[in-house]
């Protein structure tokens, strides 16, 4: 039978010969042009169904991302988290325009028409409102508050589930169409084996016979095909492609369907790996700790990988230190520290380059569970990267090798764990230098107080601080209730552009730009009446002062009160740093960073 299948029409139909000749003519006549109508059918469930169910999806995602990016311009404080989204969000609203142009030429049904044209409504005036609030947040506090607002409304809100709700039905009908074009196929399937039996009935013994194994043989093959696109509609993908061997129209339409089924494993593929990284990446962001973020690192991916051990090891002055790790047994022998260029751990980390083992042996590692323990065949080595700077070291052992996917999904996860671990690392040192500031703070605190306690006379009192404001290295002066600087040191002169003495009792207003110095005056009256311990100025906004000459120029200011003097008089010490020069290293190092990750992309 099998070698039968093999023979093309032409061939089959000699065979029948003499008398047989016009019956087994007319069933090869059905059967061409039934296979004309499935390949014809099936090209279309292809061209309008498949692939338009494709794109919709990806314009659902492309949707999802554009809301996501939005979300978090409006609720980011990070400046450039907020420049990050909006790059995100241009590059979502550019593909799913891309995949709303590929679902207009799959649209074929005045309904779904109708459906598209309304969904092409939703998404313009969603991208008004899009552009709306990305304009809004360049704007000031109150424009933000308003964007913020627009992205919270029901109208905002309304219109991406409107949007979301079309993409389904559009979707939903694609799949209705493509389940009535395998039940037309069914049909002619049918169709044409009643057909085939009719003629087979006025033949003769070797006609039927003959014609008994032609119909079978097609007949076999169209359900084949069926079977196999039904199946492919319902997004199982592993079956085997039947025919792929044939030189026929049935093996051209294997050959097509592999084509196809190929595209959509790949896209499958493609798919899992996105939402593994964005789900893991979102689970990163939200550790508070190095332990915890490997912990949650290796949670994550080693059963994505099907890893049944891994240790995680961070680099610092020169030495790897274990970390975390899943699946670990405790050893006696296992190494929580290694130098660079110590065993495997220690080579990876100078040459930077992922190390593979195979054929491990028995004595090496075993991988343990509750029902037994058994060695792994696969030993991998991988460094953690942040550009060219090693950040740390990850271990796996695996009972395989990873496929393709899995290692897809490696590549695309190792970025993001170092930038993850660069992140918390800086914001750790960040947290310490803050804690060390303020025991500093506590400590000058207990100082003050001490030598104020010592001082019996206000004048030795009031030397005692001009003395150290004078020598101070950054600019601090003295403001009183009333506005009035009573004292500054010449650094603060010099910053601004004043000649020395000449600030004192100026309103301290005249040193705020134009615009805020109309709620300066009310903002100071505010942290006057404050009990509150030292603190920054306007955290998480850009500071500016105004020179002599009327220039502008960015300055970091911190506050303090000052204990009130003998008549009840409040004053406030205010810091100041010119912070123009790190400013301008900051955007440098920031540009670089966005550089290389583009690069990394």
């Amino acid at each position: 039978m099998s070698l039968f299948k093999k023979v093309n029409l032409t061939a089959k139909l000699f065979l029948g010969g003499g008398f047989c000749l016009l019956i087994i003519f007319l069933i090869g006549i059905n059967t061409i042009v039934s296979l004309q109508k499935l390949s014809a059918e099936a090209n279309t469930i292809y061209d309008k169904h498949l692939l338009g169910i494709l794109h919709i999806k990806e314009a659902d995602i492309c949707l999802n991302h554009m809301r996501k990016n939005l979300r978090q311009m409006v609720f980011s404080e990070n400046t450039f988290d907020k420049q990050k989204a909006n790059k995100q969000l241009d590059k979502a609203d550019a593909t799913l325009q891309l995949e709303i142009n590929e679902i207009t030429k799959t649209v074929d049904s005045s309904e779904n028409k109708q459906q598209l044209a309304e969904l092409l409504r939703l998404i313009e005036q969603y991208r008004h409102y899009a552009e709306q609030i990305v304009s809004l947040m360049d704007g000031d506090e109150q424009q933000k508050t308003q964007a913020k607002g627009i992205f919270l409304g029901g109208t905002f809100t309304e219109l991406s589930d409107k949007a979301d709700s079309l993409l389904a039905d559009i979707a939903k009908n694609k799949e209705e169409d493509a389940y009535e074009k395998g039940q037309t196929l069914k049909k002619i399937s049918e169709d044409n084996q009643k057909f085939s039996f009719v003629l087979m009935f006025f033949g003769s013994f070797f006609g039927g016979v003959s014609g008994f194994l032609i119909i079978r043989s097609v007949a076999n093959s169209i359900k084949s095909l069926q079977n196999f696109i039904e199946n492919l509609a319902s997004n199982n993908l592993d079956l085997d492609v039947p025919y792929l061997y044939l030189s026929n129209k049935h093996g051209a339409l294997a050959n097509a369907l592999g084509i196809l089924q190929d595209s959509c494993r790949v896209l499958k593929s493609e798919h899992w790996v996105k939402e593994n990284v964005t789900k893991i990446s979102a689970e990163l962001q939200k550790a508070e700790g190095l332990s915890l973020l490997s912990q949650k690192f290796l949670a994550l991916v080693c059963p994505l990988l099907n890893v049944g051990y891994g240790v995680f090891y961070t680099y610092s002055g020169n030495q790897l230190f274990l970390l975390g790790s899943y699946g670990h047994s405790k050893r006696k022998d296992l190494n929580k520290t290694f130098a660079l260029g110590e065993g495997l751990i220690g080579q990876c980390a100078i040459e930077k380059k992922p190390i593979t083992l195979t054929n491990i042996p028995s004595n090496y590692i075993h991988i343990n569970s509750g029902l037994g323990k058994s060695t792994p065949n696969n030993i991998i080595v991988l460094p953690i990267l942040h550009g060219d700077v090693l950040v740390g070291v990850l271990e796996f052992a695996t009972f395989r090798q990873f496929t393709d996917v899995e290692q897809l999904l490696l590549d695309e996860l190792m970025p993001r764990l170092a930038m993850s671990v660069e992140i918390l690392e800086r914001n750790i040192r960040t947290q310490n230098l803050l804690e060390e500031a303020r025991e500093q703070a506590v400590r000058m605190k207990e100082q003050k107080a001490e030598l104020e306690m010592q001082q019996a006379e206000l004048r030795q009192t009031e030397k005692w601080y001009t003395s150290i404001i004078e020598f101070a290295p950054m600019g601090i002066f003295v403001v009183n209730e009333a506005g009035q600087i009573v004292l500054c040191n010449p650094n603060l002169e010099a910053m601004f552009g004043y000649d020395l003495g000449e600030l004192n009792w100026k309103n301290v207003d005249e040193l705020v730009p134009l615009s805020i110095r109309a709620d300066h005056s009310k903002m100071r009256a505010k942290f006057m009446v404050e009990n509150c311990q030292a603190r920054p100025m306007a955290t998480g906004l850009e500071l500016g002062g105004v020179r002599k000459d009327g220039s502008e120029f960015p300055i970091e200011v911190g506050l303090s009160h000052l204990p009130e003097l003998e008549n009840g008089i409040k004053n406030v010490c205010v810091t100041v740093r010119d912070i123009t020069v790190s400013k301008q290293v900051a955007n440098e190092m920031r540009l670089a960073k966005e550089i290389a990750e583009e690069a990394t992309k």
